[in-house]
């Protein structure tokens, strides 16, 4: 089997890319719709919102790492930025959540 040459890593790179916006697309505008059609912010009952949060957690995540491991003194920041930002995240949405919105 032979190996990928540069031309064609790019074009794998940008179709993954394309998809995932796509995907994000799609998962936002049916989230939306939810929201919409129960005339109320949904995001206890909705797996589409699960799936945007989980999504663009992991890709932020899997680059930092991945920055981390060529040895890019950023991408070891960014996971521990990452790391507090979601737990500052988490901690609003249980105070909302323990608010009632």
């Amino acid at each position: 089997m032979r190996k990928m040459d540069e031309m064609e890593r790019a074009h794998s790179l940008q179709a993954i890319r394309f998809t995932f916006l796509y995907t994000m697309i799609f998962e936002i505008s049916y989230w939306m719709m939810e929201c919409v059609r129960a005339g109320k912010f949904v995001s206890k009952d909705s797996i589409m919102f699960l799936l945007i949060i989980t999504q663009g957690t992991i890709l932020l995540i899997s680059q930092f790492f991945l920055k981390g491991r060529t040895g890019d003194s950023k991408g070891v920041l960014g996971i521990v930025a990452a790391a507090i930002l979601a737990a500052i995240t988490l901690a609003f949405g249980f105070f909302f959540m323990n608010l009632g919105v």
